[in-house]
């Protein structure tokens, strides 16, 4: 006998649970192996796209602060100058002990004595040590000082000693010149 005469034809309330089973173990199946995995997916990507508006929106405001990009450029092309004139390329002793002078004799100052040392390089910069000796006031001092501040060029006044004589002040800096690249 054959099995399939066997088995008993369903009959209308029979394939009625029997096609809801289906329809049920077939909806679980979408539910659980499609439609959750999808719906990952999309707060995923709702996700990486809310990261994109959020960048996009640095770079807007970006682009708004810096709106005149000749303006900006400019502005970094004037930082630029003033740090190629704070740090030459080269040391250039002899205009600077000759911009030295100049303020000097602005300031009333008496140079008795102007000896360069030997230049050294630290840290990638060539550094040239200057030592001054003058006569000078108080106030004149203060001014001679304020004068090597307000310089182009970065001086940096390592070692002071001042010693007071007869009125005046005799005064002993080491004042440091600093250059980007090894020539003199």
């Amino acid at each position: 006998m054959n099995w399939m005469q066997k088995v008993e034809k369903p009959m209308g309330r029979e394939w009625l649970l029997a096609a809801v089973g289906v329809s049920l173990l077939a909806s679980a199946f979408v539910y659980f192996f499609i439609h959750v995995p999808m719906q990952a997916k999309r707060e995923q990507a709702q996700a990486e796209s809310q990261a994109m508006r959020q960048d996009l929106q640095a770079i807007e405001a970006y682009r708004s602060a810096h709106a005149s990009e000749a303006s900006y450029e400019k502005d970094l092309l004037a930082r630029q100058a003033r740090v190629d004139k704070a740090l030459p390329d080269r040391l250039e002793q002899g205009v600077f002990l000759g911009r030295l002078q100049q303020l000097a004799f602005q300031n009333k100052i008496k140079l008795t004595q102007v000896a360069p040392k030997v230049a050294a390089v630290r840290d990638g910069l060539q550094v040239m040590p200057v030592e001054v000796k003058f006569r000078s006031s108080y106030f004149e001092l203060l001014s001679f000082l304020r004068s090597l501040r307000d310089e182009d060029r970065y001086i940096q006044v390592a070692r002071t000693a001042v010693q007071e004589k007869d009125g005046a002040l005799n005064c002993q800096l080491e004042l440091r010149i600093f250059a980007v690249k090894g020539d003199s």
